[in-house]
């Protein structure tokens, strides 16, 4: 992310934090959230963490190369699927207080104003 898209991440997560009046950290109670440091993260779910990096425990066998080969990268196209659902079904902001160092994870859409999927029902 370029230093402007952080610049305007920060100041939509502060502002949508200050209409709903959540201005101090929760832990230390201080007003010293980084803003600027706002970026965007995914979270994987543990089947999936457990998932990442399997494939490399078996290594290439002498005499396939071609067939070992095809086995990797099948095996990092099923781990790029992972990390492609995660960004996809929970994108999250973190955001960390510069003076306690606590870290809270929001949801972009919802600090966007999208709708959340349960108010799209109604």
């Amino acid at each position: 992310m370029e230093p402007s898209q952080g610049r305007v991440l920060g100041q939509q997560v502060e502002e949508w934090m200050l209409s709903k009046g959540a201005s101090a950290c929760p832990l230390c109670r201080q007003e010293a959230w980084n803003f600027a440091g706002t970026r965007r993260v995914i979270v994987i779910d543990a089947d999936g963490a457990r998932k990442l990096g399997r494939h490399l425990l078996n290594p290439l066998r002498r005499g396939e190369p071609l067939r070992g080969m095809r086995d990797h990268l099948l095996g990092l196209g099923n781990q790029l699927l992972q990390v492609r659902t995660a960004a996809r079904t929970s994108p999250l902001l973190e955001l960390k207080c510069e003076n306690c160092g606590y870290v809270v994870l929001l949801d972009s859409k919802t600090v966007a104003g999208e709708p959340s999927p349960s108010e799209d029902a109604l």
